[in-house]
């Protein structure tokens, strides 16, 4: 069976969040007729879709001593120092989900909004191939072909950046990336400029691109729709940064993003606008 899986962290996108997980699992449940199930990771269940599988995200660290002191420190050499008291600490620091890891490492382990997706990479979290969306990609055609999981890591080509990863959308084989997750607590958690895109793309440099798979299919907002619409046969269509869904007057996005869009004709791939 098929994972399809989302990550709602925190305040994003706050109070739209829940709306958010909702329409996409109703996206996803109207374009892929594929035997899945639509797994939630979160910290806040309240008000998503009964049937939505809802799994707890690990619990973080917080106060000063994690914010100014440790979290912002640059000098890899006081790092050790700065967590003497949460060495001595930790072992009142249950019921995190990060146990093993505590255990291995004096590094406090804290993951923060991008980094949450790394949680899916642990080994034990999920198995069976696995499908991630970014909560504000909205499903405007048919899915089974573009999620099928047949390479240990697919990505999204970055919009801007052609060479870089872009994480907002994954297919991958969570036996195959279990080094992404120890790499990155063996490494304290090192926050990267361009977030965990940045880092996924160190580990596991030899991904695959949806869109050299699918091209046209799956389309920047930005740059492919905002000035002209929706491109015809676009199936998935990727916001980054603002407008957000729900801000958009668009109404092919409006009615694909509240679900309701399914199955629109899926020519040959020579045949696609994407500008």
């Amino acid at each position: 069976m098929l994972n399809v899986v989302c990550v709602k962290w925190g305040s994003w996108c706050r109070p739209h969040g829940p709306r958010y997980v909702n329409n996409l699992y109703r996206g996803v449940t109207r374009n892929l007729e594929t035997e899945h199930r639509f797994v939630c990771f979160t910290d806040d269940p309240a008000g998503l879709d009964p049937g939505i599988e809802v799994r707890a995200l690990p619990g973080n660290l917080s106060g000063w001593w994690w914010e100014n002191l440790y979290a912002g420190q640059r000098r890899e050499f006081l790092r050790p120092l700065i967590a003497a008291p949460y060495r001595l600490l930790r072992s009142r620091d249950v019921g995190r989900g990060l146990d093993e890891e505590r255990s291995r490492t004096w590094r406090p382990v804290d993951l923060r909004g991008w980094y949450n997706k790394l949680f899916l990479f642990k080994p034990g979290v999920l198995q069976g191939p696995t499908a991630f969306f970014d909560l504000d990609t909205v499903i405007t055609g048919p899915l089974d072909d573009v999620l099928q999981v047949d390479a240990d890591l697919r990505v999204l080509r970055d919009f801007y950046r052609p060479r870089d990863y872009g994480s907002g959308m994954m297919c991958f084989r969570p036996e195959a990336m279990g080094d992404v997750w120890h790499d990155f607590v063996r490494k304290g958690c090192p926050i990267e400029r361009r977030g965990d895109q940045a880092f996924i793309q160190r580990i596991k440099p030899d991904a695959e691109f949806f869109q050299d798979r699918h091209p046209g299919h799956i389309v920047s907002y930005k740059l492919n729709c905002m000035k002209r619409g929706v491109p015809e046969y676009a199936r998935i269509v990727c916001f980054h940064g603002v407008p957000r869904p729900h801000e958009v007057e668009d109404p092919t996005i409006l009615r694909a993003f509240d679900g309701m869009a399914s199955f629109r004709p899926v020519p040959p791939s020579g045949l696609l606008r994407t500008t």
